[in-house]
């Protein structure tokens, strides 16, 4: 009985059910087929800063490099917001346009082109393009760029300049990945979620509606008995037709 209310709803409102996820499906198909293909690729990078330099008359214990571990940790954590900043971002795109590379490439592409994060004391840069080859140049200039000076664009007073440091390259990318795939997923999920609120819509709708349609409708209201129910279609003028012939 409760499914064929519930089917009863949606049936009622199934412009509704229908509507919503058609119109959500065909504007995401839209995006999907207008918007151009993009590529994502990942840089792992590691740095280390260089171990101070010993002097004359620096005999004395250095805690087994502890503190140069430590500095590398702290340094790592500002690197990683200076790789976000517009002036990292202009000198790769000056790498891009440079000799090694020859791509026609603007500082705002590149400054949208990738984001820099930690995971403990690894670099990763997430680099996105319009093209497989363009997303792996973008990840490449970056490593070329930190690799020339890492220290360049960001000091701790004195330590770093006067230490130096050394990046590593642990994961360079060979490829890119496409998205296609991945939006059309999100055309099928977004068409789901459309689908999964019309439904709800629908019910609500239903729930906010006190108009009685049939016998059940009835009695769950009254909570009374239902005696008698007119059949749909029945009207008084066909009845009085039917008592002249007779």
């Amino acid at each position: 009985m409760e499914l064929r209310r519930y089917w009863a709803t949606l049936w009622r409102y199934r412009w509704l059910v229908l509507a919503l996820p058609f119109i959500v499906g065909l504007g995401s198909s839209a995006l999907w087929l207008i918007q151009p293909n993009g590529y994502s690729t990942t840089l792992k990078m590691q740095l280390a800063l260089a171990p101070p330099q010993i002097t004359a008359g620096d005999e004395f214990f250095r805690y087994d490099s502890y503190y140069n571990y430590l500095a590398t940790e702290y340094a790592v954590d500002d690197l990683a917001e200076v790789l976000n900043g517009n002036v990292f971002a202009d000198a790769v795109a000056a790498t891009l346009r440079g000799p090694g590379y020859g791509l026609a490439i603007e500082d705002e592409e590149v400054r949208d082109a990738f984001t820099a994060r930690r995971v403990h004391r690894v670099l990763i840069i997430d680099v996105t393009g319009s093209s497989n080859d363009r997303a792996v140049a973008i990840a490449r200039a970056v490593g070329d760029t930190m690799g020339r000076d890492p220290v360049k664009y960001f000091t701790k007073g004195d330590l770093v300049p006067r230490q130096g440091a050394a990046t590593l390259v642990i994961e360079a990318p060979l490829e890119a990945r496409g998205d296609r795939v991945r939006r059309a997923l999100d055309v099928v999920l977004q068409t789901a979620v459309a689908l999964f609120a019309g439904v709800a819509l629908a019910f609500l709708l239903d729930y906010l509606n006190d108009r009685l349609r049939d016998a059940d409708g009835a009695r769950d209201a009254l909570d009374l008995p239902v005696l008698g129910q007119i059949p749909q279609g029945a009207t008084a003028n066909g009845g009085g037709r039917g008592r002249g012939r007779g």
